[in-house]
């Protein structure tokens, strides 16, 4: 498989796992994907094997939208029986079970519209919590 390749696949299983948060099955796609010994590292740095992940999602509402922005994948050599490894890193933005506040609900609705990347979208969070808002 090329790096391409490898790339492609692992997007597309994270578009389909944001997508599942959203039509709230993030419990059943997450639990048939993850290898018994697989991790989720958290944004805040929490790791979740793949029953903790079930379980947080059965009981999780559905998220309203999400956006991804930056989205790296890279094949590293193997130190165990794997041939090779892969990692999805990304910064994102997702929201669930909350009232949204102005500029929230603009990117979101700008982004449903196709009015903004998910990129854009990025961009534009970093420059408003930085201080450095600019018109989305």
């Amino acid at each position: 498989m090329t790096k391409n390749t490898v790339r492609h696949v692992l997007l597309e299983l994270e578009r389909a796992g944001w997508d599942s948060l959203c039509n709230q099955t993030g419990s059943e796609y997450y639990g048939e994907l993850m290898l018994p010994n697989a991790l989720m590292v958290l944004a805040n740095g929490i790791a979740m094997d793949r029953d903790m992940v079930v379980s947080a999602l059965s009981e999780s509402p559905p998220y309203l939208r999400w956006c991804a922005g930056i989205l790296l994948c890279m094949t590293v050599p193997a130190r165990s029986a794997a041939q090779e490894a892969a990692a999805v890193t990304q910064t994102a933005l997702a929201l669930a079970g909350h009232e949204l506040d102005p500029f929230t609900r603009e990117v979101t609705d700008k982004m449903g519209r196709g009015e903004l990347t998910g990129d854009g979208a990025v961009e534009a969070i970093i420059a408003h919590f930085a201080g450095r808002s600019q018109p989305v």
